[in-house]
């Protein structure tokens, strides 16, 4: 009887081994849509900073804590507990290229928030990160 238990302890804790590996090896979607979510929250804090810049005043160290610097750090904050999370539930070399996707979200914003000029060469840097995170994406699904 002590053997037949054994027997299957050992089987339970191979399937729950198994489990455990696929689970951690295999990027789910839910962290890859957290990845996207937090590139759109940094790229929030980002603009709040710029904006946030333009109250501070070096002789008054309190102005350093306006509303939009704060809700940039909140931003930024909230980002990185989910980037954590995210980082739980699939690979480190497919999850971590996809915040380089803040660099294709403030190209985009500044220009409508800032009044900022993008170039050709500007776009030009936004599309070879763009085909950079599109590569690596797809190297991981062989």
């Amino acid at each position: 009887m002590a053997n037949k238990n054994h027997h299957h302890n050992l089987e339970c804790l191979k399937e729950g081994i198994q489990k455990l590996d696929h689970h951690n090896t295999a990027t789910q979607k839910k962290a890859i849509f957290i990845m996207i979510f937090c590139t759109l929250l940094t790229t929030s804090g980002q603009v709040f900073w710029k904006i946030g810049l333009e109250n501070i005043f070096p002789n008054q160290i309190f102005s350093f804590f306006n509303l939009h610097i704060v809700l940039g750090f909140l931003a930024y904050a909230t980002a990185s507990m989910l980037i954590i999370y995210a980082f739980k539930k699939g690979e480190l070399s497919v999850l971590y290229p996809i915040l380089a996707t803040s660099y294709i979200w403030i190209s985009i914003v500044s220009p409508l928030v800032f009044d900022e000029v993008m170039n050709i060469w500007k776009w030009v840097g936004i599309l070879t990160i763009g085909l950079g995170i599109t590569l690596l994406g797809v190297g991981s699904k062989k």
